[in-house]
């Protein structure tokens, strides 16, 4: 269960990013921190029922490091102001993973492909072609479109369906896409209450045949 002060921390870190601040409050952060690991191994267990090589990971190798790399960003903040985790049992590149993104401003879930090399982002489109009958079933399960709904979709697609596919195929709109991945919001409320491990997992359970469908094109 997450603590209150944890959340705390991070809206006085978006008011005061800078390193002296932060230096007179690592300890606040060393808690903080600890108390997302502590978060991240409950919901790790929960997510084994199902995904059983997620019981094995380390929560410390989960979470995100806080401190943000400026050298190529206008933006000189040392600090990132969310928590970040990342459930994954294969390889970095290669797997989708369960992601929980902690900011008081923004709390979300999310499976699936944020950045794709181009070889990885050809192959996702040619397997959702080429198999669209089973990507369509995933999306159209009843609990999934109850409470994921789609694909998330931002303002970077593509305007016409990419070459060397049928423009007027079923799939059409989803070759468009440049990262495939799906987004559960939740409340401040529901992640400190004390079962946000279990309705994570179940969260996670419903965006789980996705991950496999993606995952097993990239691992192809």
């Amino acid at each position: 269960m997450l603590k209150e002060d944890t959340l705390k921390f991070l809206l006085e870190l978006k008011k005061n990013n800078n390193r002296e601040w932060f230096a007179e409050n690592k300890s606040w952060y060393e808690r903080a921190r600890k108390d997302v690991e502590s978060l991240i191994g409950e919901m790790a267990l929960k997510i084994a029922t199902f995904d059983p090589e997620i019981g094995h990971i380390d929560p410390k190798k989960s979470l995100f490091r806080i401190y943000r790399d400026v050298r190529f960003s206008q933006d000189k903040s040392p600090y990132k102001t969310h928590f970040g985790a990342i459930f994954r049992a294969r390889t970095a590149d290669q797997a989708s993973g369960y992601y929980m993104h902690i900011d008081p401003d923004e709390l979300f879930l999310s499976l699936g492909y944020y950045m794709l090399d181009s070889t990885q982002l050809k192959n996702i489109r040619r397997g959702i072609y080429e198999d669209f009958d089973t990507f369509n079933d995933i999306l159209n399960e009843k609990s999934f479109k109850q409470e994921i709904g789609d694909l998330y979709r931002d303002e970077d697609t593509l305007q016409r369906v990419p070459n060397g596919f049928d423009k007027n195929h079923p799939a059409a709109e989803y070759l468009k896409l440049k990262r495939f991945y799906v987004c559960k919001p939740i409340s401040k409320e529901q992640l400190l209450s004390e079962d946000f491990a279990e309705y994570a997992a179940k969260i996670y359970k419903i965006m789980h045949p996705l991950g496999e469908f993606l995952s097993d094109i990239v691992n192809e």
